[in-house]
């Protein structure tokens, strides 16, 4: 019976695989990981609290759905109780085991991904079905100087996959293999970095990647991240110098595009969809003032709004959602929402507290991995994608047993 636990968590590995049409994330996840929790129940642990405000959680979340029926419809009330069974299911999961979590099954599910993506910059509608978007889809990505897309639904969302990947590599050596040397947890790093760069060439998920690599870096080793820092400033300039030399050479790939254009007139940045990715969280708390303490649900309306950025006001249109991301739950149920996004705080809180040990030295590793999963589940995509949501309780629980484990060696 415990062997079947790892079925939904291999499952969530692969949240886009599936032929459903007209939805991103697919449900096997979801039906598997019910099936499996209610035949294996003693193999998950939970504290009474806990279940309380998930509780809690799932009803203001249906009151809200009884109470605006006009603005809400059934596919949209399942999404969001998927990502609340989707924390349920992590939280008892990882209170005593870690399935599903070895830097074996990482590595096989990274070259899983690699492998598919290697073979579409060749071929690129090699396994395309196996998404739910498009064939010409997968295609239009290499005429337009985009990356390949591999098991995910775009390039973006590859790109991402490999920031998770990364990050839950990095989780995972300092939780089980304690004296696992820095410069490892930083190599690996920067390989999923290039691997990302060469298949999926996504901007916005690439300064992601990097910007957490470079807060691994600065915990696991200050003095050694400010030299880098300094060469990576002088290699940026020269970088820089020679995108805008040769722009017309790389004019027909997307990042390098943007590039150009960040350099020589940082204002037309407004313009890209990355933009507001980036922007999400902002523009997300903004929308909401335009519906109300119940918040949006599914309305169909929309309004001019605005938010500020360093390049100037980004200019757009405000609606029920944005790009996702835990911190829809606000928009989408405002006060009915609070609940359940109060106790994703608390997770996250906790997680920002976590010290580990790493090459024989203790280091406050929780701003590393607090980092990633404000960056990995909310600041887009679905507030119900599997795997942020497994990295999200996976390190909570375990820095809830380090600090248990101080706090006697203490006392």
């Amino acid at each position: 019976m415990k062997k079947m636990l790892w079925f939904p968590v291999i499952l969530a590995y692969f949240p886009f695989v599936g032929p459903f049409p007209g939805i991103d994330l697919q449900p096997f996840f979801f039906l598997v990981a019910s099936l499996v929790f209610i035949l294996c129940i003693k193999h998950f642990q939970y504290s009474v609290e806990i279940i309380v405000v998930f509780l809690i959680s799932t009803i203001c979340i249906l009151l809200r759905y009884l109470l605006y029926l006009e603005s809400v419809d059934l596919k949209f009330l399942i999404t969001y109780l998927c990502a609340i069974l989707t924390m349920v299911f992590f939280y008892g999961l990882y209170g005593s085991n870690y399935v599903g979590l070895t830097k074996k099954t990482i590595v096989v599910v990274s070259l899983a991904y690699a492998s598919v993506g290697a073979v579409q910059l060749v071929v690129p509608d090699f396994m395309a079905t196996v998404v739910h978007r498009s064939v010409e889809a997968a295609l239009s990505y290499s005429t337009t100087g985009r990356g390949v897309r591999s098991l995910t639904g775009e390039p973006a969302a590859l790109g991402k996959m490999f920031t998770t990947l990364n990050v839950l590599y990095v989780f995972v050596a300092i939780c089980r293999f304690p004296k696992t040397a820095k410069l490892e947890l930083l190599l690996v790093s920067f390989l999923f970095f290039i691997v990302s760069l060469v298949l999926a060439r996504s901007a916005y998920a690439l300064a992601i990647h990097l910007l957490l690599i470079f807060v691994l870096w600065s915990v696991l080793d200050f003095k050694t991240f400010i030299l880098a820092a300094i060469i990576t400033a002088g290699g940026v300039a020269v970088a820089g110098t020679l995108v805008l030399t040769f722009a017309e050479e790389l004019e027909g790939v997307r990042a390098a595009t943007l590039a150009v254009a960040l350099f020589s007139n940082p204002e037309i940045i407004l313009s890209q969809g990355a933009m507001r990715r980036v922007m999400n969280i902002p523009i997300t708390i903004t929308n909401l003032k335009y519906f109300g303490f119940a918040g949006s649900g599914n309305s169909q309306e929309y309004f001019s709004s605005s938010v500020w950025t360093p390049f100037g006001p980004l200019y757009y249109e405000a609606g029920s959602r944005a790009l996702g991301g835990f911190i829809e739950f606000l928009l989408r149920f405002g006060v009915f929402g609070f609940p359940i996004f109060t106790l994703y705080l608390y997770f996250l809180c906790n997680v920002f507290r976590g010290v580990w040990v790493v090459g024989n030295k203790s280091i406050k590793i929780g701003l590393y991995l607090g980092m990633a999963v404000i960056l990995l589940s909310m600041q887009d995509s679905s507030p119900a994608l599997p795997l942020s949501l497994m990295f999200l309780l996976a390190a909570y629980r375990r820095v809830k047993i380090n600090t248990i484990l101080n706090e006697s060696r203490l006392g």
